[in-house]
């Protein structure tokens, strides 16, 4: 059975396609306009993981540690990402998948993430992706609602 350490390899993988950092099972992107933060976490019961995923628009929450500190946050399996992969049985290291099924399909599912954040690096690709209904799952902090909505 693949470990937390195993999945956060195999996303890193695919996660520095977008020249994310990371810091132990946590990856920054921080560009000009939108900062991004990815953080692979454990669940408290039984054998998973999830992953969050933090944006912080115009510097607000820029200095947050993790993905739930953001101003914005989603968790990966409600993320339009365009591939058919059951994110929640992935991320269930108990489930039947085998370790190197597994292990390629998070490295598809990192690379999918790092296209889905460099495809949102500027306020109006977030206030289009807003618009259309992506962050409907999301937290948003009201002054980021505020600033999602000025562009729509």
């Amino acid at each position: 059975m693949m470990t937390r350490d195993d999945i956060r390899d195999a996303l890193d993988r695919g996660l520095r396609l977008a020249g994310m950092r990371r810091r132990g099972f946590v990856w920054r992107l921080d560009g000009d306009e939108v900062g991004w933060i990815i953080h692979l976490d454990r669940l408290p019961h039984g054998d998973r993981v999830s992953i969050d995923v933090g944006c912080a628009p115009m510097g607000q929450g820029r200095s947050a540690r993790n993905a739930s500190n953001c101003p914005m946050v989603m968790h990966a399996e409600n993320l339009s990402l365009p591939m058919d992969l059951d994110v929640v049985r992935l991320l269930d290291l108990a489930s039947s998948e085998t370790d190197s099924d597994r292990a390629a399909e998070v490295t598809r599912l990192g690379e999918a993430l790092a296209r889905y954040v460099t495809g949102r690096q500027t306020l109006r690709e977030l206030q289009r992706a807003f618009s259309s209904g992506e962050f409907r799952s999301a937290f948003l902090s009201r002054d980021v609602r505020d600033l999602l909505e000025g562009g729509s």
